[in-house]
């Protein structure tokens, strides 16, 4: 694999980590509410801004992949449109247990990565 020609790889992984963060809040957030009792409307309002950001997440990533290699470009958008695609379904369902699954592998166990996690990772192994 060729080293890093420009920062387009870096600039990549650091938006990817940004959005890996941003569901890492949602996920605390939910615990916490889980955690102190909170309602399950609110719990539903946090199931909710997490699969309007993961809906988002392809169309966000555009400027980003433009800039990869082809190969990289093509892993990275299959994985990414998948994760936005099943935001939109569970969005068009309004499922708050569907929403609290997204990016979360049949057999996951806690402390063990999601989806998106995994994805960076990948990334990261294939552009650096």
């Amino acid at each position: 694999m060729p080293p890093c020609e420009n920062n387009a790889e870096e600039r990549f992984l650091a938006w990817l980590d940004s959005a890996v963060s941003t569901i890492a809040k949602f996920e605390a957030q939910a615990r916490a509410v889980l955690k102190n009792g909170g309602g399950s409307a609110e719990y539903a309002d946090i199931m909710l801004e997490k699969a309007e950001f993961i809906a988002e997440l392809h169309d966000d990533a555009r400027p980003y992949l433009r800039e990869l290699r082809a190969e990289a470009r093509a892993h990275a958008d299959a994985r990414l449109r998948a994760f936005s695609d099943s935001a939109e379904r569970a969005l068009n369902i309004n499922s708050p247990f569907y929403m609290s699954a997204l990016l979360f592998p049949e057999n996951h166990k806690p402390g063990d990565p999601n989806n998106l996690e995994l994805l960076s990772n990948e990334m990261r192994a294939k552009l650096l």
